[in-house]
């Protein structure tokens, strides 16, 4: 039989569908930052970068306070080849040296991986601050964080705003401290999922580990929190699911 031909214009579609799938390779390309590397600054590196962008650290401190506003990827636990990742090895120490919180999140859906971030202060959010964002935070450490002066809230995290929907998994949230919420305090957002974490050792007046106020819903699934003082959950949300802690 005879061979089948493309028309012109269907020729000219893949030749388009080519284009884009190249472009998008292109954009997946991960950004590197290291010592040596061009970028030296992970804030540098996001306001480098486009949104879905994955921006690799490699182990190493860096002291500064991150503010993000895009929906890109940050993660920490990379080797300095970048050829191999694992954040105990590897670590990735984001350090606030107690001038602000560590990272700020905002108008934006982010992923934060395989980070250590410690020595943040605020007096909303000495770790992390988040308002009307919908961020990941996933297998990182948050540690050595507090909320200071008033309102003091938020040792670890705060996240305010309607639009906030919060992802919390596997993350270690360690000896935070703050006047309400310890660990984390939530108020007046649409939703929490929090899942596989560890709150342990966090000090506040009210909420040592987790607080939250106000929220749309909250998922509180299989997470282990212990020895908060003076408790370790104070949930007074709209819906909450609680299953496995």
């Amino acid at each position: 039989p005879p061979r089948s031909t493309l028309s012109s214009s269907s020729a000219a579609s893949d030749v388009y569908k080519r284009q884009v799938f190249v472009q998008s390779v292109k954009a997946q390309t991960p950004v590197h930052v290291c010592a040596t590397c061009p970028l030296t600054s992970i804030q540098a590196a996001i306001e480098n970068s486009a949104p879905g962008t994955v921006i690799q650290v490699a182990a190493g401190t860096y002291p500064e306070q991150l503010v993000l506003t895009k929906s890109v990827t940050v993660q920490g636990g990379w080797n300095l080849t970048f050829e191999q990742h694992d954040m105990w090895a590897w670590r990735t120490v984001v350090d606030g040296q107690g001038a602000g919180a560590v990272i700020s999140i905002s108008q934006a859906a982010p992923i934060v991986e395989g980070l250590w971030l410690v020595a943040g202060s605020g007096t909303r959010g000495g770790g992390v601050w988040i308002a009307d964002a919908q961020p990941l935070l996933y297998r990182n450490v948050i540690s050595g964080n507090q909320a200071t002066g008033l309102p003091a809230l938020g040792g670890g995290i705060y996240a305010q705003g309607v639009q906030t929907q919060l992802k919390l998994d596997a993350n270690w949230m360690i000896a935070n401290q703050a006047q309400q919420g310890g660990g984390l305090f939530m108020q007046d957002t649409a939703r929490l999922t929090a899942t596989n974490n560890i709150v342990v050792g966090n000090v506040a007046q009210v909420g040592g580990g987790i607080y939250t106020h106000g929220n749309g819903i909250s998922w509180i699934v299989n997470n282990t929190v212990a020895e908060n003082d003076p408790s370790g959950l104070e949930l007074m949300d709209r819906s909450i699911v609680f299953i496995n802690n």
